[in-house]
């Protein structure tokens, strides 16, 4: 990998978009907050039952918080947390994280700050169920990953995800742009629906939603993620 001498120079906008989270979030503030890269903060809830903005910023004041009374997926969430993003890379975290470890997140920020080759990094979650693993849900649809500001935002613009859409888009749109993509491995994991309802009736849940990505951005795409997309690990 071609190193960057000024990476000191660049820093991360860290988003957490969250919908009825409280201890999860407070926990993955925890450890993000003491995340040396990281100078911004922003949490977006996506019309939570209960607003926790003050708990946030008693135990955070520096974390920005914006708040939507309604649900509208967590895309659209992402979207407002990058109206207001100041830095050059945005890390992208899912709120509901367990095991999140500080030492693999700052290893990863640094690993982009100091590598210009690197267009996005994604946290793999290698501890996650082998019947995630089975379609690589376990990387196409981390929620942890690093990419410039300017490509997610050229991410919404261009391909207007919706809901759930927001990681399928983001790896289609660095396929399409030929973009380097890394992966390192994480002990991060979030509540799959495989452990909460059972192997088979997690599977069936969400065989609607692969039908929906696949027509998104279309089956040969879909496929493609699968079988060729990020498999190089950053060393």
């Amino acid at each position: 990998m071609r190193r960057n001498t000024n990476h000191l120079k660049k820093s991360c906008t860290c988003i957490i978009p969250f919908f009825n989270e409280n201890e999860r979030l407070l926990s993955v503030l925890q450890v993000i907050s003491q995340v040396r890269g990281v100078r911004q903060i922003v949490c977006v809830d996506d019309g939570s039952e209960k607003d926790i903005s003050l708990q946030i910023k008693r135990q955070f004041p520096k974390v920005q918080v914006i708040r939507s009374e309604i649900n509208k997926g967590k895309a659209d969430a992402i979207s407002q947390g990058l109206k207001i993003a100041k830095e050059e890379y945005v890390l992208l975290l899912d709120a509901d994280l367990r095991f999140l470890k500080l030492k693999e997140i700052e290893t990863a920020v640094r690993k982009v700050m100091e590598n210009s080759i690197i267009d996005m990094l994604i946290l793999r979650r290698v501890n996650a169920p082998t019947q995630v693993k089975l379609n690589r849900g376990d990387t196409m649809f981390s929620g942890e990953r690093i990419l410039k500001r300017s490509d997610l935002e050229k991410v919404i613009q261009e391909r207007k995800p919706d809901r759930f859409e927001i990681e399928i888009a983001i790896n289609q749109y660095m396929i399409d742009n030929h973009k380097t993509v890394y992966w390192m491995p994480s002990s991060a994991l979030n509540t799959y629906k495989i452990l909460k309802r059972g192997f088979l009736s997690g599977i069936a849940e969400d065989i609607p939603l692969i039908l929906h990505f696949a027509k998104y951005i279309g089956i040969s795409n879909y496929l493609r993620q699968i079988f060729s997309f990020c498999r190089k690990e950053a060393i």
